[in-house]
């Protein structure tokens, strides 16, 4: 007997400003059902991006990103970044993650952390980037005007980086179309032959080709193009405006010229929202239409008809909207529990070098630092075996071969030194830390001193000029 094969459901992830109804919220809304409520923190625009396993939030107005498995509501780390995110995004495979910080762009790779590329191409705040479906480019939109479409392979070759130096990575296409900031970016299916969509705040709306780079098509509004997507099939475009208008409009008309004015005659309209449009995205079949809005409405709409289906009320303005197949970690999270998370590591802030020895960053610093003092803790206290120093430690998330045989060095070195210090009679190492702390409590004094000093003779002078 065949078994009956498992309906397939789509859920949207949903972000507020304020995240007061939770940081990231997930919904069924054929049945409308809230199947997660990620809390903590909130999201800001173009702030959300998700992988196979986990739903990563960038904090408006903070240096952090925050991190959920898709199976759990509590949060699972914090990752601190150079400077505060404007936009985000990982790749389809779950292994790169490409954020701006202001007019930079930062890739780092997933599992390990390592920083491998930063770009800078843009003249100002970047505030789009999106990949397309088959992760070989990422495009990029800001504050300036331009769209740039990137190659991964091209800015992530970590093999000669370092043997370049300064060289600058030149982007694939760099299109100076828009006068005015970019609102929205749309990656169509096709790999590096699809089509991409951008929007400004110059109220127009823009088609290109990413095989070639050639403009197909501009599309002029009257309001600001706010919000932008196409339907699986790429036969209708749907707009959403800063009025709080659903402009549809169908790309297999005649169209006479490159430039298209669109207005309420010529294509089919809606009064969608009573504010600006945030996102907008479509189901797998094209039959469904999902907005949101800065007026706190979450609508679904019926695309042949232009019907509201169903509407919801959060307690904020929506910052960003994914609608997608449901993960199975969301779907079936007890399922998900049983299986380890695949490796997600803090960004690191240099840049990768594959050609070291020993890859050295803050973190294992900071290690060898606590790793040192628990050794001498250890010699001191008469237990002279190595094999205790390193079951005492955990400060390596992922040990090396390199790393390892370096703390065994560190270690061999401090009890050679504690021997032959307990040999010959000389000081040990509690009295050498001791004789050292007394010495740095003289020297702080003394800077102290000179401080209060400085203090009264500025003031002195101040007090005598008046």
């Amino acid at each position: 007997m065949a078994t009956p094969t498992a309906e397939i459901q789509e859920i949207a992830f949903i972000t507020e400003s304020n995240g007061q109804s939770g940081c990231v919220s997930a919904w069924n809304f054929h049945s409308g059902i809230q199947y997660k409520s990620y809390k903590s923190g909130c999201c800001a625009k173009h702030g959300l991006a998700i992988t196979d396993h986990y739903l990563l939030a960038a904090q408006p107005g903070q240096a952090l990103i925050h991190v959920w498995p898709l199976s759990k509501e509590q949060l699972h780390m914090k990752i601190a970044c150079p400077g505060k995110i404007t936009a985000i995004a990982c790749s389809c495979d779950s292994l790169y993650c490409v954020a701006a910080v202001q007019e930079k762009i930062y890739i780092w790779q997933l599992t390990t952390g390592n920083l491998l590329s930063v770009l800078s191409r843009h003249y100002q705040t970047i505030r789009c980037i999106r990949f397309v479906d088959d992760c070989s480019h990422f495009i990029t939109g800001g504050d300036d005007g331009l769209v740039i479409a990137w190659r991964l392979a091209d800015v992530i070759a970590i093999g000669n980086q370092f043997e370049s130096g300064n060289q600058v990575k030149s982007p694939r296409y760099v299109w100076s179309n828009h006068s005015l900031p970019i609102t929205s970016i749309f990656t169509g299916l096709g790999g590096h032959h699809c089509h991409i969509v951008t929007a400004s705040k110059d109220q127009t709306c823009k088609l290109w080709n990413l095989a070639d780079g050639q403009l197909l098509c501009s599309f002029v509004f009257n309001a600001i193009v706010s919000s932008v997507t196409m339907d699986s099939i790429e036969a209708n475009l749907y707009v959403g405006t800063s009025k709080g208008k659903i402009y549809r409009v169908d790309l297999y008309s005649s169209f006479t010229g490159i430039e298209q004015h669109i207005s309420e005659d010529n294509s089919h309209v809606i009064n969608g929202h009573s504010d600006a449009i945030n996102g907008l995205s479509t189901s797998m079949d094209g039959n469904l239409l999902l907005s949101v809005a800065e007026d706190s409405i979450v609508k679904l709409w019926h695309t042949s008809s232009f019907q509201c289906l169903k509407m919801h009320q959060f307690k904020g303005p929506i910052t960003n909207l994914f609608f997608m197949i449901a993960p199975h970690a969301v779907v079936r999270p007890k399922d998900s529990r049983k299986q380890c998370l695949p490796p997600l590591q803090p960004f690191k802030r240099y840049l990768h070098d594959p050609n070291a020895a020993v890859d050295v960053n803050m973190s294992t610093v900071q290690g060898m630092k606590l790793l040192s003092q628990d050794s001498v803790d250890v010699l001191i206290n008469g237990n002279y075996r190595s094999e205790d120093i390193f079951h005492a430690r955990d400060f390596l998330s992922g040990p090396s071969i390199e790393s390892d045989k370096l703390e065994r060095q560190i270690v061999e070195e401090a009890m050679k030194a504690t021997s032959r210090g307990h040999g010959d009679g000389k000081i040990s190492v509690k009295e050498e830390a001791t004789a050292n702390t007394l010495q740095l409590q003289e020297e702080i004094n003394k800077l102290r001193n000179i401080n209060r000093n400085f203090y009264l003779f500025s003031m002195n002078e101040l007090f005598e000029r008046n």
